[in-house]
């Protein structure tokens, strides 16, 4: 050890046979780079000053004392593990990448005390590798020394950092772009600790030679996988150094996104994305001394592997590899029937968890708060705490959910199209406690909360509010950006950060999160007629027909045989439009360039014998016609355009006329004072004649007891000491001028704020609303 240290004293730390950094023609092409700006001064001097004594990962010699002896964990010493975990030892030795001091003798310990002030032997374990199953990798734990707890990582420079790769990678894997993914060789191993920080680096093992029963001891004198600092060391050298350095030498020419030491280089055409990062690398060998394991890499292309997810620049899509979907899998449905579990274990599946995450959508990670709620308090990696019932349950709810999308999500939404702009809003209070939504799209709701759900609070009900919204439109906003504005912050800032500290809030958004999955999940088309036995037809074909009433009908009839007919005898048409017909698309937009041509049919009749055709068709047994064509809406807004005719006003019935009306009545004729009657209910209504009125004395537009009005429907009731006429509304058609109004957010954010009488006042003049217990 002596002798290496005086070696780094005299010649520099890169003179360390497991350093192949290229010291002597490094240092000159760095601060090149700093003249010329790509380089950061810091970053060059901290990385000169480590390749010549040695990185000190951000330890100092007054923050590391005593002596710390550890055993290693079964995990290494096991008689499965021991011979492969021997094997990765003495490889870095035959790197010089770490010494062998020789066997352990009785002696030994106490004259490492002697030695050195302080001095630590850490514990070792070993872990599988993924991509070689024959090999272990050993893991060198300085948590348990209290070395990593020492690792000053404030800096100048810091050295912690953020993995923003998969959201970088996200941003820069644009449509058709290629992936050309490669890693380095031996990362972290090819820096040099400084000589001082050497006896920290003490651990034991078994040779593969000699008495198989006798510890050797070895020091480590390069970088190791398992010191704190180590990650942001390497950060600063490879990405914010010799990056920069090869972009400012014109060798790198191409985004390159890195996460520790996986690196993948993104552009437009595969072969040149190859070319570029093998011309990188060789730029790296020669000048750094830095090599990449050129035989794993992987050759550019659209559908790429890298960091454990298959990225797919086509679909915008990014899926868990199968392996790895299936373990995460099979821990997670284990962990669902666990009584305790370690703080290795919840860190472990947490991580897991964090990268499943990523082919969800927003708000996965509301399913993580329990866990990390459950490993506040334990620091080291065996103590062990129960699990909960509701811990339980999000492991179980969380395989389900990869169980359904199968690991896959999108990682871009720039191919999604525009949603609608939604409002909600909730009131909560003594006199009244409700809540209510409107989309630009045009669809509404609002209602009164029961009297248990009154008691929520009142992010607790704009948060359902929200998740109301979702559930009744949520099928129509798949693969759309939707802008959604409440006045709520808590409930929004916890829906932006996907969890909550409060339970209340967590159940919102995991029911949101719920609804996202059940929107995007997509399942074989299946019809309502296959299987049903012949003898139920008849009944179902019924209560299809039923569905309507009797005006939408006459709809149905008229679209079909006026206007659809004809179209589909000028071009030879079956008159049915079958499910899946791949011409349907064009057959329903000729339907409508058909109507357009008629001057007389205006936007709105044009949507409403659009609407009846697509209804003809499923009550023919048919699948919707217009489901699964592409640029319908943006046809069917582009068609409201071009038919817009300016609604005129219906005119007024002049009060004096009314007055008049009434003034001539004969008191003693009882039809006479009827009228009258009628006549002033529908005044202070505002109600149309064919509410109160049949259009028929029979046939569908008679009359009918759930629709018109009745005796009983209209009675005198005492409000507040004053008599006033309370009249029954069962149906109501509100005029075009009043239903647009509905779509103002103001109009229903006041509608949300009425007194509980008041709402029942409003119900007569906006429509019946659905009350919500």
């Amino acid at each position: 050890m002596f002798k290496w240290a005086r070696v780094v004293y005299s010649e520099g730390a890169c003179a360390l046979p497991g350093v192949s950094i290229k010291f002597d023609r490094f240092i000159p092409a760095m601060w090149k780079a700093v003249r010329l700006g790509f380089v950061q001064a810091q970053h060059a001097e901290f990385v000169h000053l480590g390749l010549r004594w040695g990185f000190e990962v951000g330890l100092h010699p007054g923050r590391v004392l005593g002596h710390r002896f550890f055993k290693n964990y079964e995990s290494s010493t096991a008689e499965a593990a021991r011979a492969r975990v021997t094997d990765a030892t003495e490889a870095r030795v035959a790197a010089g990448k770490t010494m062998d001091l020789g066997a352990v003798l009785p002696d030994t310990l106490s004259i490492l005390k002697q030695v050195f002030p302080a001095a630590y032997i850490f514990p070792m374990g070993a872990t599988a590798k993924p991509l070689e199953p024959t090999k272990l990798r050993p893991t060198d734990d300085h948590t348990r020394t209290g070395l990593n707890a020492a690792c000053n990582m404030a800096g100048p420079p810091t050295l912690s950092y953020s993995l923003d790769a998969y959201a970088e990678m996200g941003r820069r894997f644009l449509p058709g772009f290629a992936a050309h993914v490669t890693d380095v060789e031996a990362a972290f191993p090819m820096l040099p600790f400084a000589p001082w920080v050497w006896p920290f680096m003490f651990h034991r093992f078994y040779p593969s030679k000699g008495d198989p029963r006798t510890l050797h001891l070895y020091v480590h004198t390069t970088g190791d996988f398992g010191t704190r600092g180590m990650p942001g060391v390497f950060k600063i050298f490879f990405v914010d150094v010799v990056m920069n350095m090869a972009r400012a030498a014109q060798t790198l020419t191409l985004p390159m996104t890195v996460y520790v030491d996986d690196l993948c280089g993104t552009g437009p055409v595969a072969k040149a994305v190859t070319r570029r990062v093998v011309k990188f690398q060789g730029w790296a060998e020669d000048v750094v001394g830095v090599t990449f394991k050129v035989i794993k890499d992987k050759t550019a292309s659209q559908v790429q592997l890298f960091v454990g997810l298959w990225w797919d620049s086509f679909e915008g899509t990014r899926t868990l590899e199968e392996r790895k979907l299936i373990q995460y899998m099979d821990m997670l449905l284990a962990f669902s029937l666990r009584k305790t579990l370690s703080l290795r274990e919840r860190q472990t599946v947490a991580g897991r968890m964090q990268r499943a995450v990523l082919t969800m959508p927003p708000g996965a990670s509301c399913l993580l708060a329990n866990i990390f709620l459950l490993m506040v308090g334990l620091s080291v990696a065996w103590q062990k705490r129960r699990t909960t019932r509701k811990e339980r349950q999000d492991y179980r709810f969380f395989y389900d959910v990869l169980q359904a999308n199968y690991g896959r999500g999108y990682y871009t939404t720039d191919r999604f199209q525009e949603g609608p702009t939604v409002f909600s809003d909730a009131s909560r209070s003594k006199m009244y406690s409700g809540g209510g939504w409107c989309s630009s799209w045009g669809p509404f709701d609002y209602w009164t909360y029961g009297t248990a759900a009154a008691k929520k609070p009142i992010d607790f009900l704009e948060g359902d509010t929200m998740i109301c919204s979702v559930e009744t439109q949520g099928p129509t906003w798949a693969k759309r950006l939707v802008q959604y504005k409440m006045d709520n912050q808590s409930f929004q800032k916890s829906a932006v950060k996907g969890w909550s500290r409060a339970e209340r809030l967590n159940l919102l958004l995991k029911r949101l999160f719920v609804l996202q999955i059940v929107a995007t999940v997509q399942y074989p088309r299946a019809s309502l007629y296959a299987g049903l036995p012949v003898d139920f037809f008849e009944a179902v074909d019924e209560l299809m027909h039923n569905r309507l009433a009797p005006g939408s009908m006459a709809k149905v009839d008229i679209a079909f045989e006026r206007y659809w007919k004809p179209v589909a005898a000028e071009h030879g048409w079956d008159e049915i439009i079958t499910t899946d017909d791949p011409e349907r698309g064009g057959k329903m937009a000729t339907f409508v360039l058909s109507m357009l041509d008629n001057t007389a049919l205006v936007a709105d009749s044009i949507g409403t014998y659009v609407w009846a055709l697509r209804w003809k068709m499923k009550l023919s047994h048919q699948a919707d016609p217009v489901l699964g064509v592409m640029h319908w809406q943006d046809f069917m807004r582009s068609v409201r355009v071009k038919a817009h005719v300016p609604h005129e006003p219906r005119r007024a019935v002049p009060l004096r006329l009314i007055l008049a009306i009434i003034a001539s009545i004969n008191v003693a004729v009882h039809w006479e004072v009827q009228f009258a009657f009628f006549l002033v209910v529908m005044l202070f209504t505002f109600s149309r004649s064919e509410c109160p009125c049949p259009k028929a004395f029979t046939g569908p537009h008679g009359w009918d007891p759930n629709k018109h009005w009745m005796v009983r429907d209209i009675v005198i009731r005492c409000v507040s000491g004053v008599y006033v006429l309370a009249v029954r509304f069962k149906s109501i058609k509100l005029p075009s001028s009043r239903t647009g109004a509905l779509n103002d957010p103001k109009l229903v954010e006041t509608i949300a704020s009425m007194s509980h009488k008041e709402k029942r006042l409003g119900a007569a003049l906006i429509g019946p609303s659905s009350h919500r217990r």
